[in-house]
């Protein structure tokens, strides 16, 4: 399977690194290399084909990271310890009218003495039906994770066409009894259009099809023995398991399909450019335990709406506003079976479909950045300033349970691109902020209150939701040119969380390694 990756990332490697010299000159400052991404507001969005009315300035770079988190200010089915490598490349070039954009990443990392999850590659709040345990346990996950975009030649000097998709392909261990296998991938295609109907008017649209599927084996190296495991349902609820070496829960799998879309405005007028994007989803994700028989632990259903508005303004000093605001909900429904003797038929008849859970989510911020200095594709200095909510609220319906909580936020960052020498530069950022919860509450009213499940994990996991903390972090890059066609950043950056009351925190170091061209 990895050679079948290996193979995928060198056919899309030439194409982010050929001709990526053509405009390399102008990009190589760390601050230009963002301010081609800031500048072109098309690219934010999920619409291939706007490449074409604002593209990337041509680019490739190959970068290779290391980041070491620490901390008890968590959810418990995190790491206390974290370490993650990444390598990355990723371009754009233009040939000719058709534009194109991609990436490859390979993540792997490791997680020390993380508990109640036994076989969930990614930890989705919703997806309630998946094994937990509490032994506190390693971790080992791999990932590999491509991207492309492509916008064709217009037609009509008027409408473009476009095209994205991804492929992510994964695998983790955990490694201590008992121990799961989750392996998957996820594949989406988003076809795009995008039409100008006016001097400094256009507008776009995207479908996006996502396909995801995820397995998860069970064993114990300890032979016979049995581990006990919680089969989770939300809120604190679930069904006793055990995982041995000759029996116990079969295979968990989830296969999942996902629609959705959105709709963009655009408006550019001198040195104004607006861009609104309007998006909305649905999917279904099943949770079946054992191919075979295909017995129905649950399904989450989800439904979303998003919407992101984006204004940039200014020319010597420059201005971007960005607001963005999602909201789901999911439906969690459960199943009541029974063995069917029919051997043309699925073992299991399904008696009655009951709608048991329901998670909610609302976010919402705005930030404002100011640039200074440089030319019109750098900066001297970057400063801003970022407002935000976040409402989680959960229910389980029989018996009555809540989770709720509601957060609002603020923080101020700023950069500063110093030159070193003739012709290096250093770019220096920090950031601080502050959450504050406005309220929430835990109440479950379930037939097992003293269970560590409700007294130690979900406690944990709402008092972490719930808590009130600063945050701070720092940054810098060092970038050195090498002949004018290349440059060699070396970067480090410190970040961290620490709550107001209860102990404990949550900080990361990381460095990176890049070479861009």
């Amino acid at each position: 399977m990895e050679k079948r990756f290996f193979i995928a990332f060198l056919l899309v490697l030439p194409f982010c690194l050929s001709e990526g010299q053509d405009k390399a000159a102008s990009i190589l400052d760390p601050a230009a290399h963002e301010m081609n991404f800031e500048r072109h507001l098309w690219f934010s969005t999920d619409n291939a084909a706007g490449m074409a009315l604002s593209p990337l300035d041509n680019y490739s770079v190959v970068s290779a990271g290391y980041r070491h988190t620490e901390g008890d200010f968590r959810s418990l089915q995190r790491g206390k310890s974290e370490n993650l490598l990444t390598f990355n490349t990723n371009g754009a070039v233009s040939l000719g009218r058709t534009f194109l954009w991609g990436d490859f990443t390979f993540r792997r990392d490791g997680w020390q003495d993380a508990q109640y999850n036994t076989n969930c590659f990614f930890l989705d709040p919703d997806m309630p039906y998946y094994v937990a345990d509490d032994r506190a346990g390693d971790w080992t996950r791999q990932s590999y994770d491509m991207s492309v975009k492509a916008a064709f030649p217009m037609l009509w000097d008027r409408v473009v066409f476009g095209a994205g998709a991804s492929y992510m392909a994964y695998k983790g261990a955990k490694q201590i009894d008992p121990r799961g296998v989750p392996i998957g991938y996820a594949l989406e295609v988003s076809p795009s259009v995008a039409v100008i109907i006016g001097e400094g008017h256009a507008i776009g649209a995207v479908f996006t099809y996502r396909n995801m599927f995820e397995r998860s084996t069970f064993s114990n190296v300890q032979g016979s023995n049995s581990s006990p495991v919680f089969l989770m349902k939300g809120l604190g609820f679930y069904s006793s398991g055990s995982v041995s070496g000759t029996g116990g829960i079969s295979p968990y799998f989830y296969p999942g399909n996902s629609f959705g879309g959105s709709l963009q405005y655009a408006f550019s007028s001198g040195d104004v450019r607006v861009l609104a994007d309007l998006g909305f989803y649905s999917y279904r994700r099943d949770a079946f335990q054992n191919p075979q028989t295909r017995y129905r632990m649950g399904t989450a259903g989800k439904t979303g709406c998003s919407a992101d508005i984006m204004v940039m303004w200014g020319s010597g000093v420059r201005h971007k506003l960005t607001f963005e605001a999602l909201y789901t909900v999911t439906k969690g429904t459960e199943y009541l079976q029974e063995r069917d003797q029919d051997v043309n038929t699925d073992p299991y008849k399904v008696l009655a479909e009951l709608d048991m859970s329901r998670y909610r989510t609302r976010r919402a911020s705005v930030t404002y950045g100011i640039f200074t200095g440089g030319r019109d594709n750098t900066y001297s200095w970057y400063a801003g300033v970022q407002a935000g909510y976040e409402g989680r609220s959960e229910t389980y319906f029989t018996p009555e349970s809540v989770l709720e909580y509601n957060n609002a936020g603020a923080a101020l960052f700023a950069k500063k691109n110093f030159r070193a020498g003739k012709t290096c530069r250093i770019l220096v950022a920090a950031d601080a902020g502050y959450r504050l919860n406005l309220g929430g509450e835990y109440d479950y009213n379930g037939p097992d209150p003293d269970h560590r499940v409700i007294t130690v994990f979900y406690a944990n996991e709402f008092a972490v939701s719930s808590a009130d903390f600063f945050k701070a972090g720092l940054d810098a890059v060092f970038s050195v040119p090498v002949r004018s066609v290349a440059g060699i950043n070396i970067g480090a950056s410190f970040d961290g969380m620490f709550p107001t009351a209860g102990g404990g925190s949550r900080w990361a170091v990381s460095g990176v390694l890049s070479v861009l061209f």
